[in-house]
């Protein structure tokens, strides 16, 4: 997955996406990384706010500092080929 994460297992799935364990070949270690689901019938506007709302996930997610959890390190978003 864009040279980096190569997909090891599903982990759930869900109305807003799927979570895989994951392992990160750069730095030679298992992470989780989130799959997000945005539907083909989303118009530009909506596929907007859907990125909006992945974006402000991901933050939040790095800003979780907990002994047991892992850092959220990057964050990407990538379009099939829809509107932008």
């Amino acid at each position: 997955m864009g040279g980096r994460y190569r997909l090891l297992e599903r982990l759930g799935a869900g109305g807003m996406g799927t979570v895989w364990r994951a392992r990160d070949e750069v730095v030679d270690r298992d992470v989780a990384v989130k799959e997000p689901r945005v539907p083909e019938h989303f118009s530009a506007a909506e596929l907007r706010t859907a990125h909006q709302r992945m974006r402000r996930e991901a933050r939040a997610a790095a800003r979780i500092d907990h002994p047991p959890w892992s850092p959220c390190t990057t964050s990407s978003w990538r379009t099939t080929g829809r509107g932008s």
